[in-house]
């Protein structure tokens, strides 16, 4: 199973790596293979992420509220991650479907 793992990443790896996008290319897609890895690995991760940052933040939310924080707490831990999971094109790591940035800190930290 370790072995097939293993096998399974460094494709992806590769699969990134070989289709990298240039930055004077600005009709740049994705590969099919990148889509793939983004479905099988990335998103589940990130689902993962998005759900744990979630549930800390309602654990933690009236400390980080009597403190003053929790609109940037807000925005980083349950905003962010949930984005990436979300709202952006399949396979595409550096944009959002609304071409916002990927992360952007609230003003007020």
């Amino acid at each position: 199973m370790k072995k097939g793992l293993r096998i399974v990443l460094a494709t992806g790896l590769f699969i990134m790596l070989s289709s990298s996008r240039t930055l004077a290319d600005e009709t740049w897609r994705p590969s099919a293979g990148l889509k793939v890895v983004d479905l099988v690995l990335v998103r589940p991760v990130s689902l993962s992420v998005a759900i744990g940052s979630t549930l800390t933040l309602l654990g933690l939310s009236i400390p980080v509220y009597l403190i003053g924080m929790g609109d940037p707490a807000l925005e980083i831990m349950v905003k962010a991650p949930w984005r990436f999971t979300n709202a952006r094109p399949l396979g595409d790591f550096g944009h959002y479907k609304d071409d916002e940035p990927i992360m952007r800190l609230p003003d007020n930290i």
